[in-house]
């Protein structure tokens, strides 16, 4: 029983951003500005290892670990492996029954942040996760998409909105897409991606027929 006990203890840990997207922001009057800071969490040795894309480490862990624990910091292994584009990892955890969501984050959150188009694709097709699904700070997967560089969150956000992502949302203090699009400078992304969604729609069927 100990040694069961031991494999859920938390380790703690850096990262350069906060996890949730809206983490990286602060208020002001003119709207957000983008302030990345280190975050520290606590993971489990699972998690760890689901983040390292250790899969062997994370197949023998899985015999003494609960799939889907959250730990303090609310991200379970999948939400993990998917942040850290292990797709290795997540397609083996997601095999052994892991659950999309956990308290505050859905794995649709963590795949658009890391640019996997064929998770994002098997998430919302596969395992029914609603493409516009919020976070528990109101942002959802098309948000993420913008913590990457200019031309991967290009194609990214291009690949959710052909599976109906809208970027007509209202976040915390009302900021909107375009509102974070411009605190992180993806200026670029704002004029590109402020098309309608049916006049969007019909271009793509254009364009692909």
């Amino acid at each position: 029983q100990e040694l069961e006990r031991g494999w859920d203890e938390e380790e703690i840990i850096t990262l350069p951003i906060g996890l949730s997207v809206m983490d990286n922001f602060r208020y002001t009057e003119n709207g957000p500005v983008y302030s990345p800071k280190n975050r520290t969490l606590g993971v489990t040795p699972l998690v760890l290892a689901a983040a390292e894309g250790r899969d062997a480490a994370v197949c023998i862990l899985l015999g003494f670990s609960n799939i889907d624990k959250e730990p303090d910091s609310g991200v379970t292994a999948l939400f993990m492996a998917l942040y850290y584009n292990r797709i290795s990892t997540a397609k083996m955890l997601l095999r052994q029954g892991a659950k999309v969501k956990a308290s505050g984050y859905n794995a649709l959150h963590a795949a658009p942040k890391s640019g996997s188009c064929e998770m994002i694709t098997d998430l919302v097709k596969l395992y029914y996760v609603n493409v516009n699904v919020e976070d528990i700070d109101g942002a959802t997967p098309i948000v993420y998409a913008l913590q990457q560089p200019d031309e991967r969150a290009r194609s990214t956000i291009l690949h959710l909105r052909c599976l109906k992502a809208s970027e007509d949302l209202k976040l915390d203090h009302r900021w909107t897409f375009k509102d974070i699009a411009r605190a992180i400078r993806k200026h670029s992304l704002v004029s590109e991606y402020g098309i309608p969604d049916d006049i969007f729609h019909l271009f793509i069927r254009l364009t692909l027929s």
